[in-house]
């Protein structure tokens, strides 16, 4: 396993070692859904079987960031019943897995 990325000695800005612990979060739970969703041969087998359906990798995955932002939405106009660190980490996690998806597609395509 990688070295954690919060280890590393640099001279941080302010605000530097939150946002660094906020990757640490998305890491940790990208391992942790890998091992219930993912398989052998890919860890985001759960995302990649939309194609079965007719349903390009990227774009299950934009849905699913989409989900996230109307939960956001939710809560800026006064819900009180959205779990806002959820939705954000989800977020930005739906958010990479979507550009690697992409990323896959047009490599395909070049």
């Amino acid at each position: 396993m990688p070295p954690s990325i919060l280890n590393h000695d640099d001279r941080r800005a302010p605000g530097s070692l939150e946002w660094l612990e906020v990757l640490e979060e998305l890491r940790a739970l990208h391992l942790k859904k890998t091992n219930d969703y993912g398989s052998s041969t890919s860890a985001f087998a759960n995302v990649e079987a939309s194609a079965l359906c007719g349903v390009e990798p990227w774009r299950r995955a934009l849905c699913d960031a989409s989900d996230c932002i109307v939960r956001m939405q939710q809560y800026a106009v006064g819900s009180k019943d959205v779990d806002t660190d959820n939705a954000l980490i989800d977020l930005a996690n739906w958010a990479i897995i979507c550009l690697v998806q992409l990323r896959r597609e047009q490599a395909k395509r070049d």
